[in-house]
């Protein structure tokens, strides 16, 4: 479902449209503002990327317009959000430029995916891949460019 709204509605895998422009924009907006309980402020001030979390310990995370992110890591904090899958969410944009506000921020030198190409773009799978493993989260899907990846890590020098 998170690269199905990552990609506009459209299945990344069938090529399907299963959900309407406007069902993914007031969805993702409504994720935005609320899917993390009472942490959704600070969800979007420090990650700043539309995420929906259930009290099994799953994260879903969207990029708009380049991947969907199904990350599942209990325990949990006081509200209800797995404290694994926030600090993913936490160092995801950290290491790339996915905030919403990054790109205003000229000085940053944070990787932006989506200039890359080729074998650019599997560094950046590897990368993510090294992330999540770090803190163990489960992730179930990648999706960027409707194309899906599975890699080797890739153990960036930060």
């Amino acid at each position: 479902m998170a690269a199905t709204l990552a990609n506009g509605g459209i299945c990344p895998i069938t090529g399907e449209r299963v959900l309407s422009a406007e069902a993914v924009r007031n969805t993702l907006s409504l994720m935005h503002s609320c899917g993390m309980y009472d942490f959704s402020g600070q969800m979007a001030f420090h990650v700043g990327l539309p995420a929906k979390s259930g009290v099994s310990g799953a994260i879903l995370l969207v990029i708009p317009s380049v991947m969907g992110v199904l990350c599942w890591a209990p325990p949990l904090d006081r509200v209800g959000n797995s404290v694994k899958g926030i600090h993913f969410c936490q160092e995801l944009v950290s290491f790339f430029n996915f905030h919403n506000y990054d790109n205003l921020r000229h000085f940053v030198k944070k990787q932006d995916p989506r200039r890359k190409s080729g074998d650019d773009r599997v560094c950046f799978f590897n990368s993510l891949s090294y992330i999540s493993l770090g803190i163990q989260a489960t992730l179930l899907k990648l999706t960027v460019w409707g194309e899906i990846l599975l890699k080797r890590p890739y153990f960036p020098s930060k």
